[in-house]
């Protein structure tokens, strides 16, 4: 099993380019890979992060056909009119899944 694991921050390079696809790319020059981990994923964030990460789950789910992926948001944010914005991590794989579990971070940390 090919496991390749990044920090993506908002798939945000120091070129200031938001690109989930060269994420995807980079990951696999690294690996053919067959379960891709993804950390700090944004969805919803247009206005206030660099680079307008748009629905990065979504564009995610494009560039991996074959794969299922699973985005659990560690931040969701919401407003009056429903869900704005998410932040989390991605686990994409083209191996069999039996079960997802979420664990949320205790917060605010305990002591």
């Amino acid at each position: 099993m090919r496991i390749v694991t990044w920090n993506t921050q908002w798939c945000c390079g120091l070129d200031g380019t938001v690109s989930p696809r060269r994420i995807v790319e980079g990951a696999r020059a690294l690996a053919d890979f067959d379960v891709l981990c993804l950390q700090e994923i944004a969805q919803g964030y247009d206005d206030t992060m660099p680079g307008r990460p748009g629905d990065q789950p979504a564009e995610l789910a494009a560039l991996l056909p074959g794969h299922s992926l699973f985005f659990g948001a560690a931040v969701d944010e919401f407003t009056p009119g429903g869900r704005r914005q998410r932040f989390g991590n991605l686990i994409a794989t083209r191996l069999p899944v039996r079960r997802v579990e979420h664990h949320p971070l205790p917060w605010p940390a305990d002591a």
